[in-house]
């Protein structure tokens, strides 16, 4: 998907947290974005692996490589993580 259809067409998700009050508050929608990088990069550390926020729209995942995905949210992290970068990865499970 091109960067100007991910930005048209995504739809809120459960994930987004203060998005549906987006207009009244902006920093909070920012500040709960940039938190729930932090917690997944947590997490993502042990694959090399790190998320970025992408205009507040959506979120980039990139590879020690270099290589990057854009997913809309951070359901989709964890699909693209195993489509993109190979092997399944339980986020639950200790780190090695």
């Amino acid at each position: 998907m091109c960067g100007l259809c991910g930005l048209l067409g995504a739809e809120d998700h459960w994930s987004a947290g203060a998005r549906q009050q987006a207009s009244a508050d902006p920093v909070r929608r920012r500040k709960e974005r940039a938190a729930r990088v932090r917690v997944i990069n947590d997490v993502l550390a042990s694959r090399r692996l790190t998320l970025r926020d992408w205009q507040g729209e959506a979120f980039m995942l990139s590879g020690p490589t270099g290589k990057s995905v854009i997913v809309d949210n951070v359901t989709e992290v964890w699909a693209a993580m195993d489509a993109e970068f190979g092997g399944a990865f339980d986020p639950l499970a200790e780190a090695p």
